[in-house]
């Protein structure tokens, strides 16, 4: 979707709204600046961190959301043993 120019990967329309109107994801459009600037700086060589923190708010949603759905299963998986 394109907004003055620019794309926004997060970008969508609502139904019956008119298609000036845009609804912007926050979280998604933050990920990806904190991204950008990190590789910036990373380049430019301002920074000297590693590039799997550069690359940390790409992945990184993805590993927590996993590491709290194996939580999850794992309680689950005992409490039901402990129970039967």
């Amino acid at each position: 979707m394109h907004v003055n120019g620019t794309y926004h990967a997060s970008a969508r329309l609502h139904r019956g709204m008119s298609k000036s109107t845009l609804v912007l994801s926050p979280g998604a459009i933050g990920e990806e600046l904190v991204f950008l600037v990190l590789l910036t700086l990373k380049l430019l060589g301002k920074i000297s961190v590693s590039w799997w923190i550069v690359t940390l708010p790409l992945w990184g949603p993805f590993a927590l959301l996993f590491v709290i759905v194996a939580f999850l299963f794992l309680v689950a998986l005992l409490m039901r043993l402990f129970t039967a």
